[in-house]
């Protein structure tokens, strides 16, 4: 009863990844290769739901399309996690390229392609009765098959975000602002699919549901997959720069050479301290760690270990310390309260209201809006 829903559901998730691949494919800024991945991310989906379509429509009153189209199409699916996972590392690291060790990535593919294509025509004579029923040889056959594929999918997407969660933390230890690079979008969408898949796999796995709560969790599955493409798209078409990558790549190296003296260590933490204090770098929204090493004339990995080991902070929380000293310096003063809570904290160095308040509500335990009305009574 579920079957016309699906159809819907399908014709309008694959015009969306179909359109999404070809935005990328033609969008000519930012990380082109990072791009092509997803592009050919996006046009997977579409094949794998071109097989559901196929399925369908050989099932429906319609009787087209010819058996062996699913096993072309199915096997796609274990492309799926893979691509998701090399886009990850992509958009992760700037200097990414592909190399002939990630061809391994594509091992799972061509043995489940080569197998499906052994049982289909050694079996050809009764491939056709076989394929009718969706399956080869038995049901736990397909079973054994579906959790296959389904796990695959599922170790890659936690591999990614393991590595964007690595990224994103990796990212304070470089930059004062991490807004526009934290790739918060990704995160969204990778949690998608992790939900559409578990719910495929609980599908495929609860054998024991009855047939309305199995198409319960088959719709359920296709409206996360098509709600993801539908994010994908508009984050894509509206914030297109979203998918140019990132100018400087986290290194992921703690130090590049030999720790520093405590004598060291206090040297140059009084040299850093005092310049902070003069030069006020903080207010520049789009600092790092690297225009600061250059502003002091030390080596970057010199004040990566000040940080870490003499002041027990990450560039990112440090830098904010300072800006949100200055934002409660400009909130206190009596001839300038009439600014607004946006004109202080571009002026402190913010470029987001969200971070800024976050901030603010982590160094002093209140609002900006509690803190003016405290500093006023």
């Amino acid at each position: 009863m579920f079957d016309k829903l699906f159809e819907i559901i399908f014709f309008i998730s694959a015009f969306l990844y179909l359109l999404f691949s070809f935005f990328l494919f033609t969008y000519k800024k930012g990380n082109r290769l990072s791009n092509k991945i997803f592009a050919g991310f996006c046009l997977l989906n579409t094949l794998y739901i071109m097989s559901d379509l196929v399925y369908i429509f050989r099932h429906s009153v319609y009787k087209v399309f010819p058996s062996y189209l699913d096993v072309i199409l199915e096997s796609t699916f274990f492309l799926f996690g893979p691509f998701l996972y090399l886009y990850t590392r992509s958009m992760t690291r700037q200097n990414f390229v592909l190399k002939r060790i990630h061809l391994l990535h594509l091992i799972p593919f061509f043995l489940d392609f080569i197998y499906r294509n052994y049982r289909f025509f050694i079996h050809s004579n009764i491939a056709a009765i076989m394929m009718e029923r969706g399956y080869f040889i038995s049901y736990s056959e397909v079973k054994l098959r579906y959790i296959m594929m389904e796990v695959q999918v599922i170790i890659y997407i936690i591999a990614s975000l393991s590595i964007l969660y690595r990224y994103r933390s990796e990212l304070k230890e470089m930059f004062s602002s991490i807004e526009k690079i934290k790739l918060s979008w990704l995160y969204l969408v990778l949690f998608g699919f992790l939900a559409a898949h578990l719910f495929h796999l609980s599908k495929v796995a609860l054998t024991h549901l009855n047939e309305t709560w199995r198409d319960i969790l088959s719709v359920s599955t296709h409206l996360v997959s098509m709600f993801m493409a539908a994010i994908v798209v508009l984050k894509g078409l509206t914030q297109p720069e979203l998918f140019s990558g990132i100018s400087e790549s986290p290194s992921g190296r703690k130090y590049k050479k030999t720790a520093l003296s405590d004598e060291e260590l206090e040297r140059y933490s009084a040299i850093l301290t005092s310049y902070m204090e003069s030069g006020k770098p903080y207010l520049d929204p789009s600092l790092t760690l690297g225009d600061l090493a250059r502003a002091l004339k030390i080596p970057s990995h010199y004040v990566s270990q000040v940080l870490s080991l003499r002041l027990k902070e990450n560039f990112y929380n440090f830098i904010n310390r300072y800006r949100i000293e200055e934002s409660k310096r400009i909130l206190s003063d009596l001839s300038i309260q009439k600014k607004t809570v946006l004109e202080v904290l571009y002026e402190a160095g913010f470029n987001s209201k969200a971070t800024f308040n976050m901030a603010f509500k982590k160094h002093t335990g209140m609002t900006p809006t509690e803190y003016v009305r405290d500093r006023r009574e």
